[in-house]
């Protein structure tokens, strides 16, 4: 899934998708480098388990920075 991420904190993401959906995720990242902050245009790979909760395993960067970021 794609969008821009709208919340970061540890342990949770959420996204807003190009509908206009916000998507929260848990997001334990373990050794990944990146880190995502809001702003960021991302696509998050993920799967849900029995208790219908995402569970995020890899994020990657995508694309240009949304509002509000900062351009390093």
């Amino acid at each position: 899934m794609s969008g821009t991420v709208v919340e970061s904190q540890p342990g949770f993401l959420t996204i807003e998708n190009s509908k206009k959906e916000r998507v929260e995720f848990h997001a334990e990242l373990g050794e990944q480098r990146y880190t995502p902050k809001v702003g960021d245009k991302v696509t998050v790979y993920y799967e849900m388990n029995s208790r219908g909760w995402w569970f995020t395993y890899k994020v990657e960067k995508t694309g240009k920075a949304g509002k509000g970021s900062k351009k390093n």
